[in-house]
């Protein structure tokens, strides 16, 4: 069931890193000084042999039957691409991550900023509905202000009466 998925794996990782010890191989030099004339085809070599190793590996395991071989093969094959994508793959991640954390708090970074938004945005629907003659009408200010507030039950109070005073 999970054996030909393994496999598939395998050869997309073998596949990726032949590509890239291939065109590491055929680069041109990588600098015009002594220490980057020659680099790309010395780090090709290197890691062709890991590339030839790691292909023969799952090859002959794979046709052994040994699970346990081919993805002991494949380790050795994802590894250069885990050291060279793996910053960049974690550093999404943690920007994923933070997105959904930010979501737990609202649109604002600072956690205190959603009581205010919650004022304004009943602020704002009361001029819209054209119950009031400013964005910010300051005589219903203490009807707005209970937007401000932490517990749910007054917030759903306030909704509801913004609601029915809206005529929503």
């Amino acid at each position: 069931m999970f054996k030909l998925p393994i496999i598939l794996l395998g050869w997309g990782v073998f596949a990726v890193d032949a590509f890239l010890v291939v065109v590491a191989i055929v680069s041109r030099d990588m600098g015009d000084d002594a220490a980057g004339r020659g680099a790309g085809l010395f780090w090709g070599f290197v890691g062709l042999v890991f590339v030839l190793a790691g292909g023969a590996g799952l090859y002959f395991s794979g046709r052994a039957h040994s699970w346990p071989g081919v993805i002991g093969s494949i380790v050795p094959l994802a590894l250069p691409l885990l050291i060279f994508f793996g910053t960049d793959v974690e550093a999404y991640i943690h920007k994923i991550r933070a997105g959904f954390e930010s979501r737990k708090q609202g649109r604002y970074a600072d956690p205190a900023q959603s009581p205010t938004t919650r004022v304004h945005a009943a602020a704002l629907l009361m001029y819209l509905c054209g119950k009031t003659d400013e964005p910010f009408d300051w005589n219903q200010r203490p009807f707005f202000l209970r937007f401000a507030s932490e517990d749910n039950q007054e917030l759903r109070a306030a909704w509801t009466e913004l609601r029915e005073r809206a005529g929503i």
